[in-house]
């Protein structure tokens, strides 16, 4: 398997912080990671052009 890598500028981990509640980027990287981890598409959230879960009827 190929080793994944993630980068982030620090003015956007501090905004992300702000949004989610003290959470940074080194902490959420470690979600990719989790084999227990469950991927639910947010409905409220997920635009229609690039959701890959919604289909047209």
């Amino acid at each position: 398997m190929d080793e994944i890598e993630f980068e982030w500028g620090e003015s956007k981990n501090i905004k992300n912080q702000e949004k989610h509640q003290g959470v940074s980027f080194n902490e959420a990287q470690y979600a990719f990671f989790d084999k227990n981890r469950i991927i639910a598409e947010d409905l409220n959230h997920s635009p229609e052009s690039v959701s890959p879960l919604r289909h047209s009827e």
